[in-house]
Protein backbone atom coordinates (compact mmCIF):
# COMPACT_ATOMS: atom_id res chain seq x y z
CA UNK A 1 0.00 0.00 0.00
CA UNK A 2 1.28 3.38 -0.94
CA UNK A 3 0.15 6.44 0.06
CA UNK A 4 0.01 9.46 -2.09
CA UNK A 5 0.17 13.06 -0.72
CA UNK A 6 -0.09 15.19 -3.25
CA UNK A 7 1.19 19.35 -2.11
CA UNK A 8 -0.79 22.30 -3.58
CA UNK A 9 0.88 25.81 -3.28
CA UNK A 10 -0.90 28.89 -2.65
CA UNK A 11 -1.73 29.14 -5.97
CA UNK A 12 -3.16 25.85 -5.94
CA UNK A 13 -0.83 24.15 -8.31
CA UNK A 14 0.02 21.16 -7.70
CA UNK A 15 3.59 20.09 -6.95
CA UNK A 16 6.01 17.21 -6.32
CA UNK A 17 4.28 14.05 -4.78
CA UNK A 18 5.36 12.13 -1.68
CA UNK A 19 4.66 8.27 -1.33
CA UNK A 20 4.37 6.75 1.94
CA UNK A 21 5.23 3.19 1.93
CA UNK A 22 3.72 0.59 4.29
CA UNK A 23 3.66 -2.41 2.53
CA UNK A 24 6.62 -3.03 3.99
CA UNK A 25 5.78 -3.36 7.43
CA UNK A 26 3.29 -6.63 6.07
CA UNK A 27 -0.32 -4.20 6.47
CA UNK A 28 -3.18 -5.20 4.52
CA UNK A 29 -4.17 -1.50 4.35
CA UNK A 30 -6.81 -1.59 0.85
CA UNK A 31 -9.13 -4.27 2.22
CA UNK A 32 -11.90 -1.70 3.64
CA UNK A 33 -12.20 1.76 3.10
CA UNK A 34 -9.93 4.57 4.53
CA UNK A 35 -11.50 8.02 6.79
CA UNK A 36 -10.37 11.36 6.48
CA UNK A 37 -11.63 12.86 9.53
CA UNK A 38 -13.94 16.56 8.85
CA UNK A 39 -10.73 18.58 9.05
CA UNK A 40 -8.47 16.72 6.62
CA UNK A 41 -5.86 16.23 9.47
CA UNK A 42 -5.81 12.26 9.53
CA UNK A 43 -5.88 9.51 7.50
CA UNK A 44 -7.11 6.28 9.34
CA UNK A 45 -6.73 3.09 7.83
CA UNK A 46 -7.73 -0.61 9.15
CA UNK A 47 -5.35 -3.05 8.87
CA UNK A 48 -6.74 -6.21 10.83
CA UNK A 49 -6.07 -5.06 14.78
CA UNK A 50 -4.76 -2.43 13.93
CA UNK A 51 -5.24 1.23 13.12
CA UNK A 52 -3.13 3.18 11.28
CA UNK A 53 -3.54 7.11 11.45
CA UNK A 54 -1.75 9.62 8.65
CA UNK A 55 -1.00 12.51 8.55
CA UNK A 56 -3.28 13.81 5.27
CA UNK A 57 -1.21 16.49 4.23
CA UNK A 58 2.24 14.61 4.24
CA UNK A 59 1.21 11.40 4.42
CA UNK A 60 3.77 10.56 7.41
CA UNK A 61 2.69 7.94 9.59
CA UNK A 62 1.26 9.64 13.23
CA UNK A 63 -0.09 7.02 15.37
CA UNK A 64 -0.76 2.94 15.17
CA UNK A 65 -3.96 2.27 17.50
CA UNK A 66 -3.89 -1.72 18.26
CA UNK A 67 -6.51 -3.71 19.99
CA UNK A 68 -6.44 -7.88 20.36
CA UNK A 69 -10.01 -7.98 18.09
CA UNK A 70 -10.19 -7.19 14.36
CA UNK A 71 -11.82 -3.94 13.11
CA UNK A 72 -14.39 -3.25 10.84
CA UNK A 73 -15.01 0.56 10.78
CA UNK A 74 -13.13 3.74 11.64
CA UNK A 75 -14.96 6.94 12.74
CA UNK A 76 -13.21 10.27 13.88
CA UNK A 77 -13.21 14.06 15.34
CA UNK A 78 -10.42 16.19 15.87
CA UNK A 79 -9.34 14.62 19.48
CA UNK A 80 -10.81 10.66 19.44
CA UNK A 81 -12.05 8.24 17.42
CA UNK A 82 -14.09 5.32 17.40
CA UNK A 83 -13.53 1.83 15.85
CA UNK A 84 -15.75 -0.93 15.86
CA UNK A 85 -14.81 -4.79 15.78
CA UNK A 86 -16.05 -7.84 14.50
CA UNK A 87 -17.12 -9.43 18.14
CA UNK A 88 -19.47 -6.00 18.26
CA UNK A 89 -16.80 -3.84 20.65
CA UNK A 90 -17.31 -0.67 20.43
CA UNK A 91 -13.93 1.39 21.11
CA UNK A 92 -13.30 5.15 21.70
CA UNK A 93 -9.94 6.10 21.34
CA UNK A 94 -7.34 8.81 22.28
CA UNK A 95 -5.61 9.14 19.22
CA UNK A 96 -2.68 11.56 20.81
CA UNK A 97 -2.04 9.25 23.22
CA UNK A 98 -2.43 5.98 21.31
CA UNK A 99 -4.69 4.66 23.94
CA UNK A 100 -7.73 3.07 23.54
CA UNK A 101 -10.27 5.15 26.52
CA UNK A 102 -13.50 3.08 26.80
CA UNK A 103 -14.58 -0.70 25.44
CA UNK A 104 -18.63 -1.46 25.03
CA UNK A 105 -20.06 -4.23 23.61
CA UNK A 106 -23.20 -3.87 21.92
CA UNK A 107 -23.73 -7.31 20.14
CA UNK A 108 -23.89 -11.06 20.73
CA UNK A 109 -23.53 -12.00 16.93
CA UNK A 110 -19.98 -11.29 14.78
CA UNK A 111 -20.55 -8.53 12.75
CA UNK A 112 -19.65 -8.77 9.04
CA UNK A 113 -19.55 -5.31 8.45
CA UNK A 114 -20.42 -1.61 9.25
CA UNK A 115 -21.23 1.94 8.03
CA UNK A 116 -21.91 4.61 9.30
CA UNK A 117 -24.90 7.07 6.80
CA UNK A 118 -26.93 10.03 8.33
CA UNK A 119 -28.84 8.97 10.69
CA UNK A 120 -26.47 6.61 12.50
CA UNK A 121 -24.13 3.42 12.37
CA UNK A 122 -25.71 0.16 10.76
CA UNK A 123 -23.60 -2.87 11.59
CA UNK A 124 -24.54 -6.66 9.32
CA UNK A 125 -23.95 -9.80 10.57
CA UNK A 126 -24.23 -13.31 8.99
CA UNK A 127 -25.56 -16.20 11.12
CA UNK A 128 -27.03 -19.39 10.08
CA UNK A 129 -27.42 -18.20 6.64
CA UNK A 130 -29.33 -15.45 7.19
CA UNK A 131 -28.00 -12.09 6.93
CA UNK A 132 -29.44 -9.16 9.36
CA UNK A 133 -28.62 -5.55 9.21
CA UNK A 134 -29.20 -3.23 12.90
CA UNK A 135 -28.85 0.42 13.87
CA UNK A 136 -26.36 1.12 16.17
CA UNK A 137 -28.43 3.29 18.74
CA UNK A 138 -26.14 5.05 21.12
CA UNK A 139 -26.97 7.38 23.71
CA UNK A 140 -26.23 10.80 24.66
CA UNK A 141 -23.12 9.68 26.08
CA UNK A 142 -19.62 10.65 26.15
CA UNK A 143 -19.32 8.01 23.75
CA UNK A 144 -21.73 8.81 21.00
CA UNK A 145 -21.92 12.72 21.73
CA UNK A 146 -19.32 14.06 18.80
CA UNK A 147 -20.18 11.13 16.19
CA UNK A 148 -23.93 11.66 14.89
Amino acid sequence: MTLLVNHVNSNHVEQEQDFVEEVNLGLNLSSLPAFIDDKNKYVYCISDNTIIVFNARNGKRMHILKHHEKHLFVYANERYCISITQTGNLLRWDVETNTCAKVENFSKVPLSFVYKAKEGFYCVSSLSGSTQIAKLIGQKSETFGNFR
